[in-house]
């Protein structure tokens, strides 16, 4: 609070000279009330993202085998995703290459699980599942995140991003 203080009157009539002392107690109380509301603030506020284990780079290594009857191939489009089980050959030869959502009834996470149970119901367990992720050129990143999402919830141990071929590129930008 601002104070002002008066010395004793002027005995010649002159107007009254005031010192003036300002409190700086609660601005000072301001400043450090704002300083911990930012400290609080921040240190509760942690970057989001997701652990990603990748295998050593190794050129001249074979890549690990997938068995065809474990392997998801989906791939991301703009507003759908396509997907296949098993080879891309037999795929299109049995027509065998569907589309999908990414919510709702027809979505990643329900042909997930059907594989999944699909794969208890033959090997007794689910190691042999495989989901292969890759993208056409016109998905945006939110697609990828949004796939990301679904092997981090359905806990898929087995993942990889690759690179579309180009008849699978093809194919899918052929279809409606």
């Amino acid at each position: 609070m601002a104070e002002i203080t008066t010395g004793s009157q002027p005995k010649n009539g002159k107007r009254k000279i005031h010192s003036t002392r300002v409190d700086l107690t609660p601005m000072v109380d301001l400043g450090f009330l704002l300083i911990t509301f930012f400290v609080f603030t921040t240190s509760i506020t942690q970057v989001k993202a997701m652990r990603i284990l990748l295998p050593k780079d190794c050129p001249t290594c074979p890549p690990p085998p997938v068995a065809a009857s474990g392997a998801l191939t989906l791939i991301a489009a703009e507003n759908k995703i396509w997907y296949y089980q098993g080879e891309f050959k037999d795929a299109v030869q049995k027509a065998s290459l569907l589309s999908a959502s990414y919510n709702g009834s027809n979505s990643v996470r329900n042909i997930i699980l059907n594989l999944r149970k699909e794969l208890v119901k033959q090997n007794g367990d689910d190691r042999k599942m495989m989901v292969l992720i890759k993208a056409l050129p016109n998905s945006n990143l939110q697609n990828i995140i949004d796939i990301l999402d679904e092997m981090s919830i359905n806990q898929v141990r087995s993942y990889a991003l690759l690179d579309l071929t180009l008849a699978e590129a093809t194919f899918v930008s052929s279809q409606p």
